[in-house]
């Protein structure tokens, strides 16, 4: 396992005289300290009570949010602020709720469950103020992803099979059958999977309706995860020669480039931020850890303290979340927190 964590810093004491000995080591100290405040931080943390905290989202502000386990076995969402102020909430009448997405401004959607079983979508104001939606005889909801303008899509259900749902700010609906969004940037564009006689790939819905669908060279399963304001995609891919997981990134231009992180058997992404970073997880044969992908393609791994299993959910300019396990098989939240990443 990759150790990124030591952040001490040893100078040794210079053992000679002389200017240029003193600049040297004055010069080192310098380096060292610049070294240690651009290494990531990872805060671990878990909603008051919580048995299990699951992070799903995060905004360029900081701002988190997820849902949690607690005693009474239930799901219930929370919201954490950047100073690590945790509020929690449920819609009126959840038995199960799930926040799913978070946008800018700090307004929040996601799912709940009804005591007769049936799914809700919802959006919360950074207020507090809770609104339960569904789109047109839909019997399921569930939002994947808000915008800055508070535009929502997700998946639904009804008695035709369902698809995905375009819902916007004023309350109304554009349909997509055939397709399970996932993800939308500020633009209005959205990605996620679409499905057609020769199976499951990836799509592009454009803001003017256009849908174009895409898969990685020798992809036998697409599936597109994330979508960053310049129209990057990042997703995974099954390939049909091994059926080994694998990470793409499509450009806006159409062109697809592959990746997996050193030593990964299986490779899982789970977002892209503005700057394109992108992070996931991987499991090398043994245990499964956090990675993150820089624009350059450079890799980082890691995993908090503790970690046997990492799991990361979703990354924005701020920092990348996830949850991991530790070694009594308790399940808690975390950031990694890494300017400019």
């Amino acid at each position: 396992m990759t150790d990124i964590f030591n952040f001490a810093q040893t100078v040794a004491p210079a053992r000679k005289k002389g200017t240029f000995v003193f600049c040297l080591a004055v010069c080192s100290l310098g380096l060292s300290i610049f070294a240690s405040a651009r290494q990531p931080t990872i805060i671990s943390f878990d909603v008051p009570g919580a048995t299990t905290t699951f992070p799903t989202s995060i905004n360029s502000k900081g701002m988190i949010t997820g849902f949690y386990f607690s005693s009474d076995n239930v799901y219930h969402g929370f919201l954490r602020t950047p100073d690590g102020t945790i509020l929690t909430f449920d819609p009126s009448g959840s038995i199960s709720t799930q926040p799913t997405s978070i946008n800018s401004s700090g307004t929040v959607t996601g799912f709940y469950r009804d005591a007769n079983f049936g799914e809700h979508g919802f959006l919360r104001t950074r207020e507090g103020t809770i609104t339960s939606f569904d789109p047109p005889d839909g019997s399921y909801t569930q939002p994947s992803g808000i915008n800055s303008a508070g535009v929502i899509t997700g998946s639904f259900s009804d008695a035709s099979g369902g698809g995905g749902f375009l819902r916007a700010r004023d309350g109304t609906y554009i349909t997509v059958r055939s397709t399970a969004p996932s993800s939308i940037n500020p633009a209005g564009e959205i990605t996620g999977l679409s499905r057609n006689a020769s199976g499951l790939h990836g799509f592009l819905r454009a803001s003017d309706g256009e849908i174009t669908i895409f898969d990685p060279p020798g992809a036998i399963f697409t599936n597109a995860i994330s979508i960053n304001p310049a129209g990057a995609i990042t997703g995974w891919y099954i390939n049909g020669d091994s059926f080994a997981g694998h990470g793409f990134l499509r450009n806006r231009n159409g062109t697809i480039t592959t990746f997996d992180p050193p030593g990964s058997t299986f490779t899982h992404t789970a977002g892209i931020n503005p700057s394109g970073a992108i992070t996931g997880n991987y499991f090398d044969g043994v245990l499964q850890h956090g990675f993150l992908r820089t624009r350059g393609g450079m890799f980082s791994v890691f995993d908090p303290i503790g970690s046997l299993f990492t799991q990361t959910t979703g990354i924005s300019a701020s920092g990348t979340i996830g949850n991991y396990t530790d070694a009594s098989f308790g399940v808690h939240g975390f950031v990694r927190v890494l300017l400019n990443q």
